[in-house]
């Protein structure tokens, strides 16, 4: 019952816990769905409306071309036929080592020189020159290759350098056409040209690098930019949007709000605050406008009095404009933060449950246990009631049996016999002697298998206390009564006596009454052990209605106490012959 309570305490306990923890995982839930209907956000998945606005703009096609002229050859004299004029540092004929003008040719001497022609002209725009000339370079006298070079040089106006190129021989060969070309970077206006020789092994009778036909072309022209305009027509995705007009008519003293649809906001307005019956006096009024939602007064303390004396009104209109917004939904990261309280929820009401079933389950197992001790209760009190009552048998059974004299056996005494009388007998020969057996040794006394004066009568088996009971048996057969070989067999079954006694666990023996009736059932069952079977027999007769008696009433109180100690999950022991587990053991 004790333990039957405890773990019921313990049970009403964890449902006290688990209820509070259904509690405290409500209040979670109860925050978390809060915070998912509250917190919306807009839309994401959500896509405005929108048409396809169609646009005009003008195409602006720039382009830039130059018109170009062409001058084959701006040099002067080029082909040397009025000499060297327009030519500086060419002679006509041989002068010492400065070249030579022969035969329509330029020579070069053996010193290097330079022929050169300045020109002026232009501006030449966007100016690309080329110079050429026949070239001769056959001399390698003395193993030595002539030199020779051609050279642009151009200006602007103001003398600045808008561009040089510059050609270098690259061996000896005979007449070729040699060029070189230059894009200015600027108007042209001063050009310079100029041919430079050496004859690298002197004359030795033949002479330098030679040059005819110089030519100077100029390719040039004004840039001219072109414009032409073309129209295109394009297409724009726009949002759709809510627009309108709103009449607005208030008179003098009221107001009146306007709401725009959802997503739009007054834009323009065009209002007046006049007199109802002369419209032309009055002035146009401006409300705060960029809202959804506006409030319009007509009172002169917001617009002032036009028109003193008059009654006036507020007319006219205000236009919104708008794209509708994204419709508001419940957050779904938070409904992640939802489900997580809500599950930890559930699982705790099932806990819950399961705690309270447990609680009635043991309430059902006390109660159970309860009826069965009051029944258990009922029952010792009879069977101890009977013990009781037999036990005063068992002591006038045992005073009856303190009355039997003790029973010993007589001694035989030897009878007379008359002896006949002997007739004289015949001598005859004495035969002669035959060897005679040997003696067999008389049968030695049976021995005990146990020391009955240290032995534990608890600790023999069944096979051993058979044993005891039959050797001991042997030994008053054949022994004489007031021996010492009699009283140890006497002792011998006393000892074999005991071991059949019947123990009681520590839980039964504190029982009232039940230990006496024990005891009792013992001592009948020893009763006589130490007789011999001559006595034994003689006693059994007195004893045994008492025997039959107190056994009944022992039953009755040991079924009692064995039911009543039954929900003790301690006591557990064997009782002989019973089929069952008790508190009680009987040694078979």
């Amino acid at each position: 019952m004790t333990e039957a309570q405890g773990v019921l305490d313990t049970k009403n306990l964890s449902v006290i816990q688990k209820a509070q923890a259904v509690e405290t995982a409500k209040d979670a839930v109860d925050q978390a769905q809060y915070e998912y209907d509250n917190n919306l956000i807009s839309d994401p998945d959500w896509v405005a409306p929108t048409y396809q606005k169609e646009n005009i703009r003008i195409i602006e096609n720039t382009t830039t071309r130059v018109e170009t002229q062409t001058v084959e050859n701006i040099l002067f004299n080029s082909d040397f036929s009025r000499g060297t004029e327009g030519w500086s540092g060419v002679n006509p004929g041989w002068q010492g080592s400065s070249p030579a003008l022969v035969d329509g040719k330029i020579i070069f001497s053996y010193q290097t020189q330079t022929v050169t022609q300045g020109l002026f002209s232009g501006p030449f725009e966007n100016a690309t020159l080329n110079l050429s000339a026949d070239w001769f370079n056959n001399d390698t006298n003395r193993g030595q290759v002539d030199i020779y070079s051609m050279k642009i040089e151009v200006k602007d106006i103001n003398q600045n350098p808008v561009g040089t190129a510059t050609y270098n021989s690259t061996g000896s060969h005979d007449w070729q056409n040699k060029s070189v070309s230059l894009a200015a970077t600027g108007p042209v206006s001063y050009l310079t040209i100029s041919f430079t020789g050496i004859d690298s092994g002197y004359w030795y009778g033949v002479y330098g690098p030679q040059i005819k036909n110089p030519v100077l072309s100029i390719v040039h022209g004004k840039e001219i930019t072109e414009t032409i305009y073309t129209y295109e027509t394009y297409y724009t995705t726009e949002p759709l949007l809510t627009e309108g007009t709103m009449q607005v008519k208030i008179d003098e003293g009221g107001e009146a709000t306007f709401t725009a649809p959802e997503g739009a906001v007054f834009t323009t307005s065009n209002l007046r605050y006049e007199a109802k019956d002369r419209p032309a006096c009055g002035v146009d009024i401006r409300p705060n406008l960029q809202v959804n939602s506006i409030t319009i007064q007509a009172d002169n303390n917001v617009w002032g009095d036009p028109c003193g004396g008059w009654y006036k009104h507020v007319i006219g209109t205000i236009s919104y404009l708008g794209q509708p917004s994204a419709p508001l939904i419940k957050n779904p990261e938070l409904l992640e933060l939802l489900e997580e309280p809500q599950t930890i929820y559930n699982n705790s009401l099932v806990e819950y449950a399961e705690a309270q079933l447990e609680v009635e389950n043991s309430v059902t197992q006390l109660k159970v246990l309860q009826d069965k001790q009051i029944e258990n209760q009922g029952k010792i009190e009879s069977a101890l009631n009977g013990v009781t009552i037999e036990q005063e048998a068992l002591r006038v059974a045992q005073q009856e049996l303190d009355s039997i004299p003790s029973y010993e056996e007589p001694t035989p005494t030897p009878t007379e016999t008359e002896e006949p009388v002997k007739e004289p007998e015949e001598v005859e020969p004495e035969p002669i002697p035959e060897p005679e057996p040997p003696v067999s040794p008389e049968p030695s006394e049976p021995e005990l298998p146990v020391n009955i004066e240290t032995v534990d009568p608890a600790t023999l088996s069944n096979e051993q206390v058979a044993e005891l009971i039959s050797v001991a048996n042997e030994i008053l057969n054949n022994s004489e009564q007031g021996s010492a070989e009699y009283e140890e067999a006497l002792k011998a079954l006393f000892v074999a006596a005991e071991a059949n006694d019947i123990e009681l666990s520590e839980e039964l023996a504190a029982i009232p009454g039940l230990s006496a009736a024990v005891d009792a059932i013992n001592f009948i069952g020893n009763v006589g052990a130490d007789m011999s079977p001559k006595v034994r027999e003689e006693s059994e007769k007195v004893v045994v209605t008492a025997i039959v008696a107190v056994g009944a009433a022992v039953n009755a109180a040991t079924g009692a106490a064995l039911t009543a100690a039954a929900p003790s999950a301690a006591a557990s022991v064997s009782a002989g012959g019973s089929g069952g587990t008790s508190s009680i053991r009987r040694k078979d």
